[in-house]
């Protein structure tokens, strides 16, 4: 299978892979930036029984405001229309809850993003939401030494796909 990665950015200026780090210099919100990608499994997120798939993942934490019963996030970075926050481990229920960036109070062009609510009760992951496309491998029928047979014509009635931690 082949899988590749949007990069939902501007332009790229260049690209090297040094010390087992992939760096890009990037241009996105019209801001140049350094992107270093570690090209293994990102850490996993503690307390959550999955890994949110955000570039740049940072762990943050709400500020919430009685006043106007809302929590504002910290960004390390400018954030864009698609900086999504995933609540982490210590919120209980509502750990792994995603606050998309479609339902913030605030404008984008900050380091900060509000939700309406309280989510002050602990770590939370922000970062930009992606999409991870993958295409499948042409199946082949096999003969009964397990080569695949690349000649003539399969025509398949159904077929299973079988996977785990998608």
């Amino acid at each position: 299978a082949w899988c590749r990665w949007p990069l939902h950015v501007e332009k790229v200026y260049d690209i090297t892979f040094m010390d087992g780090y992939l760096y890009l210099v990037v241009k996105r919100s019209g801001l140049v930036h350094l992107e270093r990608v570690a090209p293994v499994r990102e850490a996993s997120a503690p307390g959550l029984n999955f890994d949110p798939l955000l570039d740049c993942r940072t762990e943050v934490t709400g500020v919430y405001s009685a006043e106007t019963n809302t929590t504002t996030f910290t960004l390390p970075f400018f954030r864009e229309g698609r900086t999504d926050v995933v609540l982490g481990g210590s919120f209980g229920n509502r750990k792994g809850m995603w606050l998309r960036a479609e339902n913030a109070t605030d404008n984008a062009n900050s380091q900060t993003i509000t939700f309406a609510g309280n989510y002050s009760g602990g770590v939370a992951y922000a970062g930009l939401r992606y999409l991870k496309l993958c295409e499948l491998s042409k199946p082949y029928l096999k003969d009964e030494a397990g080569t695949a047979i690349i000649t003539g014509r399969l025509q398949l009635r159904t077929m299973m796909v079988s996977y785990t931690d998608s």
